[in-house]
This record gives C-alpha cells, sequence and structure tokens, in this order.
C-alpha cells in the first residue's frame, strides 16, 4: 500500500512539472521549415459578415456605386454616404434617386455591394 502511494506521488509530481513545460514547447513554435509551404504566409480568413441596410442611390457608376444610407445601428453608424465596390455584383444598375435596401460586406480594399433591390 505504501509503495502504491509513493509511486501515485511520484508519478503526478512528474505530471505536474513537465505539463507546463510541455504546453511551453508547444506554444513556441516557430513553424521552421513551414514557412516556404503554400499558404503559410497567408491570414486566415473568416467569411465576411453581410450587413444590409436601405438607402438612395446618388450615382451608379461601372465600377462603384454611391448611396446615401439611413443609420446602421449594427455597425453604430449614423446616416452617411459612401461607396461601394461592384467587383462581383450580378443585380440591376439603379437610377440616382431610387431607394434600395442592399447587402453589403467588408472586403480589404473598402466595402462590396453583394445585393440590392427596390424598397
Amino acid at each position: 500500500m505504501r509503495g502504491t502511494l509513493l509511486v501515485t506521488a511520484l508519478s503526478t509530481a512528474t505530471l505536474l512539472l513537465t505539463a507546463p513545460t510541455a504546453a511551453l514547447a508547444e506554444s513556441t513554435h516557430d513553424r521552421q521549415g513551414m514557412q516556404d509551404m503554400p499558404g503559410m504566409n497567408t491570414p486566415a480568413t473568416q467569411p465576411a459578415e453581410v450587413i444590409t441596410a436601405t438607402g438612395v442611390v446618388k450615382n451608379w457608376g461601372a465600377e462603384k456605386v454611391s448611396i446615401a444610407h439611413q443609420a446602421i445601428p449594427q455597425l453604430n453608424w449614423p446616416p452617411m454616404t459612401m461607396q461601394f465596390s461592384l467587383q462581383g455584383y450580378q443585380g440591376q444598375a439603379f437610377a440616382p434617386g431610387q431607394r434600395i435596401t442592399f447587402a453589403f460586406k467588408q472586403v480589404t480594399t473598402g466595402y462590396q455591394l453583394v445585393s440590392a433591390s427596390t424598397n
């Protein structure tokens, strides 16, 4: 019985003393040799959140649309006029003065229109 207690105590002490060292070694891994692998220097991306808003078209160009939108509480934005990229947009164009409901997402170069429809 005494021998079992001693073995258990030593095993527990060993585990408690080595676990932090193993965790530290894992967290300081420098990815040696991995930096040249495809995609290793690319930041992880998550799908961009799509936000819906309403506004009035101010100008519709070939590459950008200018929209005076209502406040967007989800982003804590007041009403303002903004430009949105049309890259990838496949919907119809709208004339200046038309009130629309639109969806957009943030991209590396700003904001991109995802969809739009008349109110």
